[in-house]
């Protein structure tokens, strides 16, 4: 009975946090859509339902240290993704912007960015050793 309490607890937690980004899923959001805008593309909106499950899975990431996309042809690489994001020493509008240089060295999310979204979800986890891990899902 606890578990289930504690897990139903968590799930409306969640949910109610889910509202807001936090600064550095809005730094992302606001990286995206200014590179839109220099386009003339329309900008994506948030979808909080889709942020949920982001941030569900960078946690699920930053706990297991397991990279996992849909389609692995069109990721860069892990280790240039841990290389462009872990050092303490950035600011979140520079985590931000990498984030952005990694979608438009891949033709495949730059197609999303650019033409395809219309919505997004962005979740961010930052795991003990400082590591930055992002989902970013377009609709």
């Amino acid at each position: 009975m606890k578990i289930l309490i504690s897990t139903v607890f968590l799930f409306f937690l969640s949910n109610i946090f889910c509202q807001t980004l936090s600064d550095i899923e809005t730094d992302i959001y606001n990286v995206f859509n200014i590179y839109k805008y220099k386009l003339n593309k329309n900008s994506v909106t948030i979808n909080y339902e889709m942020c949920s499950s982001c941030r569900d899975h960078s946690v699920w990431m930053g706990t297991t240290g397991n990279l996992e996309h849909v389609d692995l042809s069109t990721v860069i690489g892990k280790s240039e993704i841990i290389q462009q994001n872990h050092n303490f020493e950035r600011t979140n509008k520079e985590i931000a912007k990498a984030v952005l240089d990694l979608f438009l060295t891949s033709p495949t999310h730059k197609e999303l960015l650019e033409e395809v979204s219309k919505q997004i979800g962005i979740g961010v986890y930052v795991d003990l050793d400082g590591l930055v891990w992002v989902t970013v899902r377009f609709n």
